[in-house]
């Protein structure tokens, strides 16, 4: 009985690899996690609808619980491989790259082991069943990578294909018609129009966000909306400015925040300034007062690593004749 019910698992986990994925849009409702499995259930289409999977982070889908999901899973078990949020991020951790193949470091067990050339450095990828030995037919050729990222900083690949392909961010799609122009900028709709103005300063060209997105292929870059952070008065003109809160992606491992000040002007929003604040900075805390913009951030040390900034500082901007200025900040500590 023992065997047969090893068999029976064993033909049950090679179905699952064959099963082809599917994807599916839905919206999250509710999770129950039982022992080494998890339970979630998704409105799609208007109707409740239940999903398995391995142990995933519950506080993630409660943060992204009034947004479209967009679902991979396995059809005939409903076995979810990987869930996409509209700010691009997954549960997996799954990303993408373009890198050049260097050597193959080796193998342990059944894993291989090959070093890539990513943004200048030596970067260990290890992966199952990749075809490495053809891989290792092609030094210094470029491969595109889907790969997870552990906790730990480990890469995992997912697939690997030869040549370059664009870096792009996989997330819900949603079909929302394109405006620059204000509705109101009273009440619910202010983050509407935030979410569909025109930026500029964020790159070298003006970018106009639609729903809280921006996409280029051609320059593999992801911006998205996240918040309005406050809004005052900080050109000492009686007028409101929105303090609005966006972050850049190039699909690396890297996350850039900025911060663009909006006013209205002719029924449109404009930027007015903008604050780069550098990869992977938090802002703690932001107020407006007498007239200046007062941020409590944490970047980057000098003996950091790229992952986990813990230097503490409160920086402050104010307008001036020359324009968005920042008043030197100082360092609260680590």
């Amino acid at each position: 009985m023992k065997l047969l019910l090893q068999f029976i698992l064993v033909l049950f986990s090679i179905s699952l690899l064959q099963a082809k994925d599917e994807e599916i849009t839905g919206t999250y409702v509710s999770m129950f996690k039982g022992e080494g499995i998890t339970f979630i259930t998704f409105k799609v289409n208007g109707k409740n609808r239940d999903f398995e999977g391995v142990e995933f982070d519950k506080s993630l889908f409660e943060k992204h619980k009034n947004e479209p999901i967009l679902i991979r899973y396995k059809p005939k078990y409903a076995i979810i491989e990987n869930a996409y949020f509209l700010d691009g991020t997954n549960v997996n951790n799954e990303k993408t790259v373009n890198a050049k193949y260097i050597k193959y470091k080796g193998k342990l067990d059944v894993i291989d082991y090959l070093i890539f050339e990513v943004n200048g450095r030596e970067t260990i990828f290890h992966g199952y069943n990749i075809g490495a030995n053809t891989i290792r037919k092609n030094k210094g050729k470029v491969y595109h990578i889907v790969y997870s990222e552990g906790l730990d900083g480990s890469k995992t690949i997912d697939s690997i294909s030869l040549g370059i392909k664009p870096i792009v961010l996989k997330k819900p799609q949603m079909t929302v018609k394109k405006t620059k122009k204000i509705i109101s900028l009273s009440n619910q709709n202010i983050i509407y129009n935030l979410k569909n103005a025109t930026y500029t300063g964020i790159t070298n060209y003006p970018i106009t966000l639609i729903n809280g997105e921006y996409e280029s292929k051609k320059d593999y870059i992801y911006i998205s909306f996240v918040k309005l952070l406050t809004q005052g008065d900080i050109t000492s003109d009686g007028k409101i400015e929105y303090i609005v809160l966006l972050v850049s992606s190039g699909g690396g491992s890297g996350s850039f925040p900025s911060i663009a000040i909006m006013k209205e002007k002719n029924h449109t929003l404009n930027t007015i300034g903008t604050i780069d604040l550098g990869d992977r900075t938090q802002i703690l805390s932001q107020k407006i007062q007498n007239q200046q913009l007062i941020l409590k951030i944490k970047d980057h040390g000098p003996n950091d690593p790229a992952c986990c900034p813990t230097r503490v500082r409160t920086h402050i901007w104010k307008f001036t004749s020359r324009g968005l200025q920042k008043i030197k900040g100082h360092r609260l500590g680590y």
